[in-house]
């Protein structure tokens, strides 16, 4: 067969519905609608010649789809379509079926297919792809076998003992975590000169296989691969003081993430708008953003992953918003998934900004670089078969860097200059996304900002709206924020969510809503400190105490923000808005001075 010329062609059946993959007859004018598999093996067909044709169908089982199919599996090799027509699998055309599992299979698929079980148990996956990756890079051949050492020495213990002891936030594949060290020293190596090629493969190796753990179970993983990290690997030594994950590479040292801090946001602040649309370097701002500037540099796509409110969509914004405003190389489009997102309404989002370039082929305006960023990508309904429709679309682009049309034809559609970002809450939705689209992405766990970077966050807001107050008013500023974390979190540890009081959650959302309550205050309504400590017990119980469902649990966060305020404010006298009986109302609204001046006071 050698030498033969071989056409085979791609689809995915969980892209499209059932209907669309077989075709359909329209209920109301009898007219025949053509479907994805019937035009591919019609059109296959006619062609004259015998040469191999393969059809590959790769995608996930479902009954709806894989029965219909059993009348081309077994000897008849015939597609029988709903109108009566008959589409023959000739002998030179095969069809091959790449699937996640069999779970929803039944006896009689499996017993009409051949069916070939790959493991990637013993690691031949990646040490193939390390020699292959190695093999097509312009780089020395000292270099190259540099590389495939230290891939010797590290790797191989590496994921042993983290498989047998540390468990990520969600779960990740060997090959995954291998293709993206490749891809940051791909990154790292074209943009610096290779000076200490071990410092920064270890760079690569930590965020790459250690950048996924997090708090987990009442464990924190990623303080544990830290110090193991630290116990096993001696060559390159890192600090005593704090993790392996505090520090970057810069040629042969290991420097602090603080260094990085160049940008003075301070300045560029307006306090008129919304929190959201800045981002304050801290250290887990800049760690993140280096990276994905890094991976983003050379195609790969990140994912980040953490708990809701923790500022995975403010990090992935911040660095958009740089990417797109200081160079003119990218655009953006945010797309936020839902319960009901579909593949139909994905790719008609996906391609709005999409336009037509030469023969089949479609990208965005000019020489641009179209960032997609999907915002709670696990988010979509769960089919009966543990399926999502968007979840394939964005697989088969990944895959194949192409879809088809939704029409009568189903053109093949080659999209170009194109790259996901995306993050999700493996708390919510569907908890994890299907491995065999995990596995394009560099996952990073994104915890809760410590207090020093929450204070470091709002000061820069607070103290930047402040500073045209009278100065008792601003000496308080910094004591408000303080306080307002300390009420925080007694109000987290306090009101804990159960089945009953499902939405008892707070986190630093809520956190930042408080603080973009107060920076509505102005000069003419807020002029001594009184005013300001009145100002923050009103926009906490707006955002905590309205969220309580009983007088109980309302009465026991009053106390709690009494007693705090009587610690923390031990000048001013709040005791009457706390009475038992017949406390004074304690309100702020901007309607107060009339409907025409809108002062918050």
């Amino acid at each position: 067969m050698a030498g033969i010329k071989t056409s085979f062609k791609d689809l995915n059946p969980k892209v499209v519905s059932t209907n669309e993959l077989y075709g359909v007859v329209h209920i109301q004018t009898r007219e025949w609608i053509d479907g994805l598999l019937s035009c591919t093996m019609r059109s296959l067909g006619q062609i004259p010649d015998t040469n191999p044709k393969w059809i590959i169908l790769d995608g996930d089982l479902d009954a709806n789809w894989i029965e219909s199919m059993n009348s081309v599996m077994d000897d008849n090799k015939i597609l029988t379509l709903a109108s009566n027509e008959r589409i023959v699998l000739k002998a030179h055309m095969k069809m091959i079926f790449e699937i996640r599992d069999l779970a929803y299979a039944t006896p009689a698929t499996v017993s009409r297919a051949g069916i070939l079980y790959i493991s990637d148990d013993d690691g031949y996956q990646w040490r193939a792809y390390v020699k292959s990756w190695i093999m097509t890079k312009k780089y020395t051949d000292e270099i190259k076998t540099n590389l495939q050492g230290l891939f010797d020495k590290y790797i191989p213990d590496t994921l042993i003992h983290c498989k047998k002891t540390f468990d990520y936030i969600v779960p990740q594949v060997e090959i995954c975590l291998i293709v993206s060290i490749c891809k940051l020293l791909e990154s790292i190596m074209a943009t610096t000169e290779v000076v200490g090629l071990e410092y920064i493969f270890v760079f690569c190796c930590v965020w790459c296989i250690g950048g996924g753990y997090a708090e987990k179970d009442n464990r924190d993983y990623r303080k544990e691969f830290s110090n193991w990290w630290k116990d096993k690997w001696k060559t390159i030594k890192f600090p005593a003081k704090g993790t392996v994950f505090d520090y970057f590479v810069e040629q042969t040292r290991l420097v602090e993430w603080d260094t990085l801090k160049t940008k003075d946001v301070e300045n560029s602040i307006d306090t008129s708008k919304a929190i959201s649309n800045y981002t304050v370097p801290t250290v887990d701002t800049i760690s993140a953003q280096y990276l994905m500037r890094l991976f983003i540099g050379v195609g790969h796509s990140p994912l980040l992953v953490g708990k809701a409110g923790c500022g995975k969509t403010q990090i992935i914004k911040g660095l958009l918003n740089e990417l797109t405003t200081t160079t003119e190389d990218y655009l953006q489009q945010i797309i936020n998934f839902n319960y009901y997102t579909d593949s139909t309404a994905l790719q008609a989002s996906l391609e709005q900004l999409l336009e037509k370039k030469a023969g089949r082929n479609f990208g965005p305006v000019g020489k641009y670089k179209l960032i997609y960023f999907i915002d709670d990508i696990n988010m979509p309904m769960l089919d009966p078969y543990n399926t999502q429709t968007a979840i394939a679309l964005v697989r088969q682009h990944k895959d194949y860097n192409h879809w088809y049309e939704r029409s009568d034809k189903f053109l093949l559609v080659e999209v170009q200059n194109t790259l996901y970002v995306a993050s999700m809450n493996p708390s919510a939705g569907s908890f994890y996304v299907n491995q065999r689209l995990q596995r394009h992405f560099w996952m990073l766990a994104v915890s809760f900002p410590a207090n020093g970077s929450l204070i470091s966050i709002y000061s820069a807001y607070l103290i930047k709206h402040f500073g045209k107050f009278h100065g008792a008013v601003q000496e308080l500023v910094p004591q408000v924020i303080k306080t307002a974390l300390t009420l925080h979190g007694d109000v987290e540890r306090t009101f804990r969510k159960t089945a009953k009081d499902f939405h008892y959650e707070f986190n630093v959302r809520h956190l930042t809503n408080i603080f973009q309550g107060i920076l509505q205050a102005r000069t003419e309504a807020i002029k001594t400190p009184d005013s300001l400590v009145k100002l923050w017990c009103h926009e906490s119980e707006r955002i905590y105490g309205d969220r309580l469902v009983n007088a109980a649990d309302l009465a026991k966060y009053r106390h709690i923000v009494q007693d705090l305020a009587k610690k923390s404010f031990p000048k001013q006298n709040l005791s009457k808005y706390f009475a038992e009986k017949g406390p004074e109302p304690l309100i702020f609204a901007n309607f107060v001075g009339g409907l025409d001046e809108k002062l918050y006071d």
